[in-house]
């Protein structure tokens, strides 16, 4: 009997964004710009800024760091600077990967 063929599960989509792209953003943790790949999407956590709101979180793997990070969807920078540009290269080339070498 032969095997049956494995669907493939569809990106998840949330807010324009979908996993697996590359974004910049402004990290939780300690508001400091970040550039990575989005995993995963977390809906209605709490909001820091604003207490007892709710907010769309997501959480991604940091180039410029080498970890994990999380972030608002809000804090999701859409056109980067020249200057955070920059700062992408510089901590990106500290760690010793380019940004062809990103996903390996």
């Amino acid at each position: 009997m032969p095997r049956r063929k494995k669907k493939k599960p569809e990106p998840k989509k949330h807010a324009g964004y979908t996993v697996g792209q590359d974004v910049f953003f402004v990290c939780l943790s300690d508001g400091k710009i970040g550039y990575g790949r989005i995993c995963d999407f977390y809906l209605d956590c709490t909001d820091d800024a604003n207490p007892g709101e709710k907010a769309d979180c997501v959480s991604m793997v940091c180039y410029m760091r080498g970890s994990f990070q999380t972030a608002y969807i809000r804090d999701i920078i859409s056109e980067p600077t020249r200057r955070q540009l920059e700062q992408r290269d510089a901590a990106m080339s500290a760690l010793g990967r380019s940004i062809r070498q990103k996903r390996k």
